[in-house]
């Protein structure tokens, strides 16, 4: 579950720091700047969406990489000192 809440978080983050982001661009015109702000909107508003489906995703692969492991299916890594 707080896997779930960190990717939220950065979503929510994204929301905000993407706009922000085109807006402080370095030797840019008004229009520019912008242009920033409104690409920046848009890649925070895609973030909102992807992030969280692709923690999910993450959690339900690493779930089942854990109940592979937990009945043999899959070998665990040892790792043998040189």
């Amino acid at each position: 579950m707080l896997l779930c809440v960190c990717y939220l978080t950065g979503a929510v983050a994204g929301l905000a720091d993407q706009p922000l982001q085109g807006l402080w661009s370095d030797d840019a015109s008004v229009t520019d700047r912008a242009t920033g702000v409104v690409t920046g909107v848009g890649k925070g508003l895609i973030g909102v969406v992807t992030k969280p489906i692709s923690g999910t995703a993450e959690f339900i692969s690493q779930t089942g990489h854990g109940e592979a492991q937990g009945i043999r299916l899959i070998k665990m890594k040892t790792s043998v000192a040189p």
